[in-house]
Parts: structure tokens; C-alpha cells; sequence
């Protein structure tokens, strides 16, 4: 998708937002990061604190 807008010559403002999705994706295969909807979904299949 980056490369499609670099090639349109689409501005950086619209291309870091298709970046910071690749790299949030990439966190959370690698582990590095985590999502909010990860995190809400293993927390709402475990009783926690109880």
C-alpha cells in the first residue's frame, strides 16, 4: 500500500498513517506490541482477580 502511494506521489502525512499500521502488525507477530482488541479479548476469556 506505501509503495502504491509513493509511486502516486500521495503526501507522507496519509503514507505514515499506511506505516504505522504495517509496524503495529508487525509488533504483534514479533511480540513487541500489543493491541487494545488482543488485550480486551484474552482478558474477557479469563477471570481475573476473582
Amino acid at each position: 500500500m506505501t509503495e502504491v502511494g509513493l509511486k502516486r506521489k500521495i503526501t507522507y502525512d496519509f503514507l505514515t498513517i499506511d506505516l504505522k499500521d504495517v509496524l503495529d502488525s508487525l509488533g504483534e507477530i514479533t511480540g513487541d506490541a500489543i493491541s487494545d482488541e488482543t488485550v480486551n479479548d484474552i482478558f474477557s476469556r479469563f477471570c481475573i482477580g476473582k
